[in-house]
């Protein structure tokens, strides 16, 4: 998963230029470009993760809406139902002096009541149980009634029927007060333990959310220590070029003014020379120490050009690593702005739950003395109406068994499905494990068969990998998280719809009791009106919180666009990096190739030239030899034939004009024996004109030569100045062998990187599944939310 991007202007990219193609020095900026495109996917990865936090927000948000609306269902039908029958037993005291006939029927009206079983607690949250909570509650309920009923049964055989069915509503209108006191009890305790493990739970999303925060700001702080590391290391670079420059120049100076001195010190030998011609040797050797001074010259001014290119070189990187140490901070910014925002929804999210906290103990305050009240009016009526209550009591009891043993089932069945959900965690885990073992060999397999120079790289990515795999495990905490707490919703609403239904047949007996009780009907059509207007007011919430789920859609929506936007981009700078990387191998063999064809050339000609070179020394150095015996001979010719003979025979060995000068003096002496006198002067005059005559060709073969061997020489220097620019270009570029390692590694390196794309890639999709996994778990909630509204709506009609 290692790529270049500073390279192509922060566009993300993977140019060349990030690998170090361009020079030696260029391999720790390739490093950083790497690590910055790490640190983009990374963050990509991250934005990724918080929008399915963003998500199991949302999830979390419905189930405690759904769960607060079971509640609310829960609490009207309870307090319907206790007005209902308060208000039922009040009217029967009230014409409780009619007789028999009126006792049987305000008997037969009591029992007509359904029983109110104590409903099973809801959860508030996905970590409260359903089961225990339902359980309990209804097993001390039916305590209650029985002891209660065993022990008002015999003092109830005394008093008058009217009376004893009076006591016996009153007696039933107390035990199911208690029950529902009971139960809100229950509800309250299990409310306490929702609330306690919710800010259990906000407490550690807190110190996650600051490690984490921690966290990102170390490793920012780390990055820009880094950068400024690089930016100081550059910045000292070049102060380094800029002294070695001045020292450049200063040596420039040097040379330039010793170039100076010689020439004038040159320009005078020339005019001592011109007076004498002996100092000719003085004269070339001065020759050449200019030459070779000037030669030093071009070498600085050429050194100096290269230091002022490594100098702008060393500038642009400093401005580039300065751009990153801004952009970094920039991020940092970002990343404190964005825990800030989580700190102050968390107060806010405490403050609600301090809200509801003091709305359900004011409930309770209410409830209780609702109780009190009820208790004390009803308590003058109990013992009469006991007896009635009886065999209905039993009837309840029977009907509350059958309850327990299905919510005890119900809880053994949750209790399996935990148990088969634990085991898949475990299968989870293990295989986990596995990927893990599998992912650190692999890893080490890498890392042995990595360079030195990329280890710190490789470390890096076990970093990244570490942090995705803990990401990757909180992912899957919380999606078990979720599934137990959508598991929970739906216990919950399968128990509301059980107590919906609960509470039609009971509406049902109420309209029953309502035509033998016309004197409440204005009491309940105002009940009635002010339940239609908790129910509108609940359905406007419903609205709101089913727009709120349908925005959060959406956004989970767009997020998914911009990961498939980033996907796509990632694919073609990934089809971008391979084209110029074969575009880059291609024109180093091809410069490799020109410069072994080059060098091959320069060192032919550099042999051939000095093979002529060599060959024209040893011509001149003949032509002199024999120059000198051709004066010497006809100096000898003109004292003496015999010595002409003597010097025809020492300069027979030589060349072809000393050959021509020997014919020369021997018809010479052929004609001093023929002519005498006058036949040697003629014969000493013509050696005298052939000897000048050859001489004087000497001399312009001499001056030719001369002329050949400076062009020579200048080629010479041409061919020295192409090999120091080549020398100097193998020294910039480096060795083609190491070059070609360094190639090898590199592509090496990309293989690398492409794997771990592709790793990432997978990982991309399995998050993309698990989003859609809980968008359609958020759109079931919805319909369900939605049934439940419709049930309730069809309730309250």
């Amino acid at each position: 998963m290692s790529d270049g991007k500073k390279a192509d202007a922060d566009d993300g990219g993977w140019g060349l230029g990030t690998w170090g193609m361009g020079s030696s020095d260029d391999w720790g900026v390739g490093n950083l470009d790497l690590t910055s495109t790490l640190t983009s996917l990374s963050e990509q990865a991250s934005t990724f993760d918080l929008n399915a936090v963003d998500v199991t927000g949302a999830m979390n948000s419905m189930v405690e809406h759904a769960s607060k609306v079971a509640n609310d269902i829960a609490d009207t039908v309870d307090s319907y139902d206790a007005q209902l029958g308060l208000n039922v037993a009040r009217g029967e005291n009230a014409s409780g002096g009619d007789g028999d006939k009126e006792a049987s029927a305000g008997g037969d009206g009591t029992s007509a009541i359904p029983p109110v079983a104590p409903a099973p607690a809801e959860p508030a949250a996905p970590v409260a149980p359903v089961a225990p909570a339902a359980v309990v509650p209804a097993a001390s309920t039916r305590g209650k009634k029985s002891k209660s009923a065993k022990k008002q049964q015999e003092p109830a055989a005394a008093p008058t029927p009217a009376a004893s069915a009076s006591a016996s509503a009153s007696a039933s209108e107390l035990e199911r007060l208690r029950a529902s006191l009971a139960e809100k009890d229950a509800r309250l305790a299990s409310l306490s333990e929702t609330l306690a493990a919710r800010e259990k739970q906000l407490l550690e999303a807190n110190s996650k959310t600051a490690a984490s925060t921690e966290a990102v700001a170390e490793e920012k702080d780390n990055e820009v220590r880094t950068l400024r590391g690089a930016v100081d290391a550059l910045t000292k670079e070049r102060d380094d070029a800029r002294a070695e420059r001045e020292a450049g120049i200063e040596r420039v100076g040097a040379a330039e003014r010793k170039v100076y001195a010689l020439t004038k010190e040159r320009d005078a030998l020339r005019k001592e020379i011109d007076r004498s011609g002996e100092q000719g040797e003085l004269l070339k050797e001065k020759d050449n120490i200019i030459t070779e001074v000037m030669a030093e010259g071009e070498k600085l001014s050429k050194k100096q050009a290269e230091m002022e290119a490594h100098v702008r070189k060393k500038n642009a990187a400093a401005k580039d690593a300065e751009a990153k140490a801004a952009a970094l901070s920039v991020r940092l910014e970002d990343a404190k702005a964005t825990t800030e925002g989580l700190r102050r929804e968390m107060l806010a999210l405490r403050e609600e739950i301090e809200t509801q906290k003091t709305h359900f103990v004011d409930q309770l305050a209410k409830a209780r003395a609702a109780a009190a009240a009820a208790e004390a009016a009803a308590d003058g009526e109990t013992r009469a109406r006991l007896e009635t209550e009886l065999k209905d009591a039993a009837a309840r009891e029977y009907a509350l068994q059958d309850q327990v043993d299905g919510l005890r089932k119900a809880m053994t069945k949750a209790a399996e499905n935990a148990a088969r959900r634990e085991e898949r965690a475990a299968e989870d885990v293990r295989e986990m494990e596995r990927r893990c073992q599998e992912s650190e060999r692999r890893h080490e397999e890498l890392a042995q068969s990595m360079p030195e120079s990329t280890r710190p790289l490789i470390r890096q990515i076990e970093a990244m990998r570490s942090q995705q795999n803990e990401r990757a495990e909180a992912w899957a905490g919380a999606e078990r998280l979720l599934k137990i707490r959508v598991a929970d919703a739906e216990e919950a609403a399968r128990a509301a719809a059980r107590r919906e239904a609960a509470a039609e047949e009971d509406a049902a007996d109420a309209k029953a009791t309502a035509a033998r009780a016309r004197e409440l009907t204005a009491k309940a059509q105002a009940e009635t009106a002010n339940a239609k207007k908790q129910l509108a007011s609940e359905r406007a919430a419903a609205r709101e919180e089913r727009a709120r789920v349908m925005e959060e859609a959406e956004t989970a929506a767009m997020q998914e666009g911009r990961m498939h936007a980033v996907e796509e981009e990632a694919r073609g700078r990934e089809a971008k990096a391979r084209r110029q990387l074969a575009e880059e191998r291609g024109r180093h063999e091809a410069a490799t190739a020109a410069w072994e064809r080059e060098r091959a050339e320069f060192v032919a000609k550099e042999s051939s030239l000095l093979d002529k070179i060599r060959e024209l020394q040893r011509v001149i150095e003949q032509r002199d030899a024999a120059a000198e015996a051709a004066a010497e001979e006809a100096a000898a010719a003109a004292a003496a034939a015999a010595a002409a003979k003597n010097a025809e025979a020492e300069k027979a060995s030589e060349g072809d004009q000393g050959d021509q000068v020997v014919a020369a003096l021997t018809r010479a002496a052929r004609s001093v024996s023929a002519g005498g006198e006058s036949g040697v002067r003629l014969a000493i005059d013509r050696a005298t004109e052939e000897l000048q005559r050859r001489l004087r060709a000497s001399d312009s073969e001499v001056i030719i030569a001369n002329d050949r061997i400076k062009s020579l020489e200048k080629t010479q220097r041409e061919l020295a100045n192409e090999l120091m620019s080549a020398t100097w270009l193998i020294d910039e570029v480096g060795n083609p062998a190491d070059l070609k390692r360094q190639l090898t590694a590199l592509e090496d390196r990309h293989v690398d990187a492409l794997e771990m794309m592709g790793e990432t890639s997978e990982e991309n999709e399995e998050l993309k599944e698990r989003t859609a996994a809980l968008k359609s778990m958020v759109d079931a909630l919805t319909e369900k939310v939605a049934a439940l509204e419709a049930a309730r709506a069809e309730a309250s009609s």
